[in-house]
């Protein structure tokens, strides 16, 4: 899942510091090359899927071990305070931004309507300037496994 930054500068990528049976967290590093810098450090978390926004603030899906908990993605500017720009009680499993990075697409899973053993899928869209909202949702038992724009 390696991003490269609307400048050009910066790759993001999903690391897994403390072991691969570990949550992810979400770290960048110059595309020149260099040291990587973590972006996320926790271990209650799993952060992954890192996008670019388009003034260059870098987000990424949050997934808790508890499963009560909600699943996020939120967004933040270097060094500046996390903000949460979607949350979902279902799983996001992808996300991606449209070129310009003005429009945020997730995917979630969720246990289906007429079979629970089947996974429904929910493409949500939003226009973040706008917050203007759609959402489209595939038939039940198809397969959808990531986001493009």
């Amino acid at each position: 899942d390696p991003v490269v930054s609307p400048d050009g500068a910066t790759v993001a990528f999903t690391t897994f510091p403390h072991g691969q049976d570990k949550p992810g967290d979400v770290a960048t590093v110059p595309f020149a090359g260099g040291a990587p810098a973590l972006v996320t450090q926790t271990r209650e978390r799993r952060e992954f899927n890192p996008v670019y926004l388009s003034r260059g603030e870098l987000a990424w899906i949050e997934q808790s071990r508890d499963p009560k908990e909600p699943d996020l993605i939120t967004s933040r500017t270097a060094g500046g305070t996390p903000v949460v720009l979607a949350r979902s009680s279902n799983r996001i499993i992808a996300a991606r931004t449209s070129y310009d990075g003005t429009t945020l697409g997730w995917l979630i899973g969720q246990a289906g309507e007429r079979d629970r053993k089947v996974t429904d899928y929910l493409l949500r869209i939003r226009n973040l300037a706008k917050g203007q909202e759609r959402f489209i949702r595939f038939p039940p038992g198809e397969r959808v496994v990531s986001v493009g724009f």
